[in-house]
């Protein structure tokens, strides 16, 4: 994108539309008949429309339009900015039924007057003149309220559903996810989702201190796999290579000394998706922090045969959280009938907690308590941190200093400078979530029965998504006071019907997303949304 404080000539313009934004936020859209051009220009019928955030483009029918061969060029008091249709459409080709999509920055003010140009470079004439497709409700904007950019999404309310860049996350998509920043994401310091495809840059949400995938397997092992089925996107599966060792070694991911001074001798959380089988380790690392010197300080394990958790131990059995604390393993031995077992090859939410003023350690297991004790033990600020195995004095381990590698599928993994506490980990076990857009505004009050989705580019996946339509009824009250009844948004479907239980009339109106995932583990990325528009029936 291009920006010009001068107006540019670009020649004999396609379409003109000049929009008015009035104190609501209605897009007013007059189209002018312009002079005639080439017999190169190809036929073509164009709607647009704005909000504060975005500009839309519509094909409406006639000729398909290479997408590289059209710009739009908004113009406002003192900004000309210059759009090339291939930043608002990815197809090459630009066709009947296709929405270009653009954002505006800065995002647009009440009562401000903007104009918008569509021209066709190649033949820098008109596509059509205008008269032909002038009348009805096609060229009128605020026939329909469009929720699709970065902006929109950033602007609405979420809970347990993200929009940002984030691992393999866009910013102008919907879905179910943790927050890396912002509510929701309160004193997080460290965010590993594990989404990357390959390579060994592992990336922290929070952008503080990315991991390095490291392997210390020996030669002709596969010591890990990315890309794996997981939670929320995709997951590390690691895989020691143990047999005919006298150490086990394998993949684990070295944080260094990054992240332990957001921790120093203060309160933690760290937390985890894990999908462990019975045959594991006796002790396998999930995050673990050692002191400089490379000795023992405080290590979160899952553990076999009660304190000892011998290293190495394949033998099929039970294993439970540990965190080895002031020389001492402390396993989850909880006489409440409390005490869950981990390592039964299906996906657990796991936690532990330290709370600095106390020294209480907590130890959580899919959102419930399971076992707590003291310590005097706290992270030092030079504490050497890692993921998925343990730092060892460095003769260790054929002299890699590494050991105790995690065994099984690895997600999600969170590093918090806080005690996070039981009901909000009680949530994050819970695989569904809400987004709530912000209020947009037609030109005059529109009856429910009139309204429709359209537009609509969502993929539920495996899951469900459910969209809800809410109207602002009385202006003169805040809230929304009437809601649709719900809408199941199926995979490969752009239109759906708006129903209310009782008559509504209102020109405000925004839209209350529900996201539920499926199966944890399946192949797809879970539910997506991203666009969804709402739209007035022509008169």
């Amino acid at each position: 994108m291009d920006s010009r404080g001068d107006s540019e000539v670009l020649g004999t313009l396609l379409l003109t539309v000049v929009v008015v934004l009035a104190v609501s936020t209605t897009a007013v859209v007059y189209v002018f008949p312009e002079v005639s051009g080439t017999r190169d220009a190809p036929v073509v019928s164009l709607t647009a429309s704005v909000d504060f955030t975005s500009a839309a483009v519509d094909h409406d029918g006639g000729q398909s339009v290479a997408t590289d061969e059209l710009v739009l060029v908004l113009r406002r008091p003192g900004l000309e900015q210059r759009f090339p249709f291939t930043d608002g459409h990815a197809a090459s080709r630009f066709e009947d039924g296709d929405t270009a999509m653009f954002p505006i920055d800065p995002p647009l003010t009440e009562g401000e007057r903007v104009t918008l140009l569509v021209v066709h470079e190649r033949s820098n004439t008109l596509l059509f003149d205008g008269r032909k497709y002038a009348g009805g409700a096609s060229g009128e904007a605020g026939d329909r309220l469009v929720w699709s950019t970065s902006g929109d999404w950033d602007a609405g309310t979420d809970d347990q559903v993200v929009h940002d860049a984030v691992g393999g996350r866009s910013p102008t998509r919907l879905q179910l996810g943790y927050a890396a920043a912002g509510p929701g994401a309160d004193g997080l310091v460290g965010y590993y989702p594990l989404d990357e495809p390959d390579g060994t840059l592992v990336h922290d949400g929070t952008d503080r201190n990315d991991g390095v995938l490291r392997d210390d397997s020996l030669r002709n092992h596969v010591a890990y796999r990315q890309g794996e089925p997981g939670v929320f996107g995709t997951a590390y599966e690691f895989t020691p290579q143990k047999s005919g060792l006298a150490f086990e070694k394998g993949a684990y991911v070295d944080l260094g000394t990054g992240t332990s001074p957001a921790l120093a001798d203060g309160s933690f959380t760290w937390m985890a998706w894990v999908k462990v089988d019975e045959v594991g380790g006796g002790k396998e690392a999930i995050v673990t922090a050692n002191l400089r010197n490379r000795e023992n300080n405080i290590l979160w394990f899952l553990c076999k045969r009660g304190n000892s958790c011998p290293a190495g131990e394949d033998t099929p059995e039970p294993a439970y959280m540990s965190v080895w604390t002031n020389g001492n393993f402390n396993v989850d031995s909880s006489g409440d009938g409390r005490r869950v077992r981990v390592n039964d090859d299906a996906w657990h939410h796991v936690a532990v907690t330290l709370d600095a003023d106390s020294g209480r350690v907590t130890y959580f297991v899919d959102g419930q308590r399971v076992h707590s004790y003291t310590t005097s033990s706290r992270v030092n600020a030079d504490d050497i941190m890692s993921i998925a195995q343990d730092t060892d004095d460095e003769d260790y381990g054929f002299g890699t200093g590494t050991s105790d590698f995690f065994e099984g599928s690895l997600d999600e993994v969170r590093l918090y400078d806080r005690v996070v506490t039981e009901a909000e980990l009680q949530r994050m076990t819970r695989l569904d979530g809400t987004h709530t857009t912000v209020a947009k505004r037609f030109r005059g009050s529109v009856d429910g029965t009139d309204l429709s989705l359209a537009g609509v580019q969502a993929d539920p996946g495996s899951g469900s998504i459910i969209v809800y339509v809410q109207a602002d009824t009385d202006a003169t009250t805040p809230g929304f006071e009437a809601e649709s009844q719900p809408i199941t948004l199926t995979a490969g479907s752009t239109d759906y019907e708006v129903e209310f239980d009782t008559p509504v009339g209102a020109a405000s109106y925004r839209l209350r997303v529900e996201m539920t995932a499926g199966p944890i583990g399946s192949a797809d990325s879970g539910p997506t949304l991203d666009r969804i528009d709402l739209r007035r029936s022509a008169d």
